[in-house]
């Protein structure tokens, strides 16, 4: 998404401009120095963040928390029912960027990451993982000497799982209190076995994508297939 493009949060001013207040904002009422990676300053780490919060939430629909704490926030950023998701957001030049998450985990449940490609004046989702799998993840010293788990690209979920695996299953907990397992139909959570599973492969603008799903999920990608934009049956492991 363009970073001068007009959101919900700054309809009028754009990302850029919004972000750019915000940080001096969030910079002027912090008590503590915080850790900071990488050369930016205090001031421009904000902007970096705030930035990639209100990319996610307009790629994501997710909300994006406007307020400004003196101690921090809660640990996350975004809601959805009781799920909570802290998007982390990084201004590297590297085109791979990794999840760092400190040792001293914030209480979310989801962590997304964000590239912001500042140069080119866009930014994207890259994918999001679970808590677990950040816990699980030995601590290593990168980007600086302080420990923090790292989790690499091909780790991570790819975005366009964000609806099924995460949005569909905040919706339901809060709704029924029924979990929505993670090897579900990647459009509409159902659950999968050997002998439902249609797994269907789409050359999406010259981005290959392989969806696993349910036989009536399935169905309603017929019309791409016969236009020759899919072909059934090509398997996909999900990290």
């Amino acid at each position: 998404m363009p970073l001068d493009a007009a959101v919900p949060q700054a309809p009028f001013q754009g990302i850029g401009n919004k972000s750019q207040q915000m940080a001096q904002r969030r910079d002027g009422s912090k008590k503590d120095s915080g850790e900071l990676y990488g050369t930016r300053g205090r001031t421009e780490a904000h902007e970096v963040g705030h930035t990639g919060e209100l990319v996610a939430g307009s790629l994501l629909g997710l909300d994006v928390d406007e307020e400004v704490y003196a101690d921090g926030d809660s640990g996350y950023d975004h809601q959805i029912g009781d799920y909570t998701i802290d998007t982390k957001a990084t201004g590297t030049d590297y085109p791979r960027p990794r999840l760092v998450v400190s040792t001293d985990v914030p209480a979310a449940d989801w962590f997304l990451l964000v590239h912001l490609r500042i140069q080119e004046g866009i930014g994207r989702v890259i994918g999001f993982t679970d808590r677990e799998t950040v816990l699980k993840q030995s601590a290593e010293r990168f980007p600086g000497d302080k420990l923090n788990h790292v989790i690499d690209w091909e780790q991570l979920y790819p975005p366009r799982y964000f609806s099924s695996l995460v949005m569909a299953q905040g919706v339901t907990m809060d709704l029924y209190d029924e979990w929505i397992d993670p090897g579900g139909c990647q459009k509409c959570g159902a659950l999968l076995n050997d002998d439902c599973e249609r797994v269907v492969h789409i050359d999406e603008r010259s981005l290959e994508t392989d969806l696993s799903l349910c036989p009536e999920c399935a169905d309603l990608i017929s019309a791409a297939a016969q236009k020759g934009y899919a072909t059934e049956f090509t398997f996909y492991q999900r990290p």
